[in-house]
């Protein structure tokens, strides 16, 4: 009567087979996060900027503040946070900053560059 069991040669196998499964994935799972990061960060920079232009142009109407008092006052500095971002300036997932280039109007990232 034979034993019931798994042999060495099925272990062995099923072994193989679990590494070669795990060398294909594991790359392919930090890949994919990277290129969540960078989506991430490319998002946050479309809300930004056009949340600042929002604001700006209604400020604009108003007169309240100068461009660059209301940047500060919107994305905040370390120094003193946003009232929109009271935790803090916003942070970019790859570790970067976010400013605002007054040449261009825009919002930008320092990790872009």
């Amino acid at each position: 009567m034979r034993n019931q069991g798994l042999s060495n040669l099925e272990i062995l196998i099923t072994g193989i087979f679990l590494i070669a499964i795990a060398l294909i994935s594991i790359p392919k799972l930090a890949q994919s996060a990277s290129n969540g990061d960078k989506k991430c960060c490319a998002t946050n920079l479309e809300m930004l900027d056009y949340a600042t232009g929002q604001l700006l142009e209604a400020n604009q109407a108003d007169h309240e503040l100068t461009e660059s008092e209301w940047i500060v006052r919107v994305l905040g500095t370390p120094e003193r946070p946003s009232e929109f971002f009271p935790d803090g300036p916003l942070r970019c997932p790859l570790g970067g900053n976010y400013y605002y280039n007054s040449k261009n109007h825009r919002v930008g990232c320092t990790h872009w560059q």
